[in-house]
């Protein structure tokens, strides 16, 4: 439908993998589901994750982007990665915070 198309996404958390989509074979969470739906409408993404390795397998699968390795839960990381997002792809258009960081979890 290219609703976003040629804005520049950038989603934090987009290499979160759970399980497959019914019938699929696919990893899918729900960050990685929004980066692909941003990529299929045309917008230029770039994907965020504590893991870099699920970032680069968002972007794998959406034949192209910027995969980044930031923490949501550190704020310096944070700025990293939208000064990265920003200085490689321009401007940012969106951005979609698809983490989670819980008071019971050390960081």
């Amino acid at each position: 439908m290219e609703r976003v198309l040629g804005s520049t996404a950038l989603v934090v958390g987009g290499g979160a993998a759970g399980p497959p989509c019914p019938g699929g074979t696919v990893a899918m969470g729900n960050g990685r589901a929004i980066a692909l739906r941003l990529a299929e409408e045309g917008a230029r993404v770039a994907v965020s994750d504590i893991d870099l390795a699920g970032a680069e397998e968002t972007v794998g699968l959406m034949g192209g982007g910027l995969a980044l390795e930031g923490d949501a839960g550190d704020a310096e990381a944070c700025r990293r990665v939208v000064a990265d997002a920003e200085a490689a792809l321009g401007h940012l258009d969106v951005v979609v915070c698809n983490v989670g960081i819980s008071s019971w979890q050390k960081i």
